[in-house]
């Protein structure tokens, strides 16, 4: 069951307004000084099996400042230098048998060498479409737009193990979002 959260307005544990809405998908944003790269990111379809990198069906749900992440092929770029704070919420069925896999984060300072950053999740299917998430989440230091990258993949053992996408932010979907924290 999907699940949907309405909001006009977010704000902080101050009560500072940081994000609000006119209502028709326009975002107003009054984000702290610093934060000036603020995306969010879904997989669109579900997709099975192995994926290195996941490099379709990403589609940018919402960017809250002007400064904006591009992908190409699966790859990210980051729109200015800094510290960032990348999150991908995994979420995956498994239709049956076991799963023992990886959903990994790898970036790169060269835009050649990348490293290796994994979520594992290991789960045994109670029955057709069973479901599990889980998030990896590491802070980056981007020094230069044009050789620091970073992707995500999926190395699962399973086969009837799907990575899960949906077309709306509020969907049971893979997510990836990305915040500049301040500066490197």
């Amino acid at each position: 069951m999907a699940s949907t959260i309405l909001v006009d307005n977010i704000q902080d544990t101050g009560g500072n307004t940081l994000i609000s809405s006119n209502g028709t998908g326009t975002f107003t944003t009054n984000l702290p000084e610093n934060i000036s790269v603020a995306d969010f990111w879904l997989l669109t379809s579900s997709f099975q099996g192995d994926a290195d990198p996941i490099s379709s069906n990403l589609s940018k749900a919402v960017s809250v400042t002007s400064n904006v992440t591009t992908q190409s092929s699966g790859v990210f770029s980051f729109p200015l230098t800094g510290f960032y704070l990348v999150t991908w919420n995994v979420v995956i069925r498994l239709d049956s048998g076991s799963e023992k896999g990886n959903f990994y984060t790898r970036f790169t300072t060269d835009d050649s060498s990348y490293d290796f950053f994994s979520a594992p999740i290991t789960m045994t299917s109670i029955g057709t479409n069973s479901y599990t998430s889980t998030m990896s989440q590491r802070i980056v230091d981007v020094t230069d737009i044009s050789l620091c990258k970073i992707k995500f993949g999926v190395d699962v053992s399973n086969t009837d193990t799907y990575t899960r996408g949906g077309s709306a932010p509020g969907e049971t979907a893979n997510r990836f979002t990305f915040i500049r924290l301040g500066d490197t």
